[in-house]
């Protein structure tokens, strides 16, 4: 199975979980701002990652997910989602709830079993990701429970 992890900035909290798992994994990252062009027909499994901003998901992301179309994916294409947040509220599921209905409208198939992993600003979870929480979305990635190890 081919794999792209997909953010939408090459800095922050969600950039640096989805640069390593792209690494653990194996998987390309692709960055969705930069201007990169990624033959997405190559890929099996696409991971959207996100940050959370007042209970949305990054508006980079939800640009790139209406400019996608599905003839540009392989027949076999499934998205998982993954958003980082300061661990407030529901706002996690939020986001999560609006990138899968932007998937939804384009009739793409997606994981409903999303992975939420604390990123810190100043002194609101401070540490975080940590590597806990990195060998934690590695598990989820990967399905396996030594994944980060």
């Amino acid at each position: 199975m081919k794999r792209l992890i997909i953010t939408p900035k090459s800095k922050g909290n969600t950039y640096d979980v989805a640069s390593y798992m792209a690494q653990k994994s194996g998987a390309q990252l692709l960055v969705t701002g930069s201007g990169q062009m990624e033959d997405l027909t190559r890929y099996d499994e696409l991971v959207l990652c996100s940050g959370v901003y007042a209970g949305k998901a990054h508006a980079g992301l939800i640009k790139w997910l209406n400019q996608l179309s599905k003839d540009q994916l392989s027949t076999q294409a499934r998205f998982r989602i993954l958003v980082t947040w300061f661990g407030r509220s529901n706002s996690n599921e939020t986001a999560e709830k609006e990138i899968m209905k932007a998937l939804a409208q384009k009739g793409l198939t997606y994981d409903k079993n999303c992975k939420d992993c604390l990123g810190g600003k100043g002194f609101i979870r401070s540490g975080h990701p940590n590597q806990a929480d990195l060998d934690q979305v590695m598990t989820w990635l990967t399905g396996s429970e030594t994944a980060g190890k």
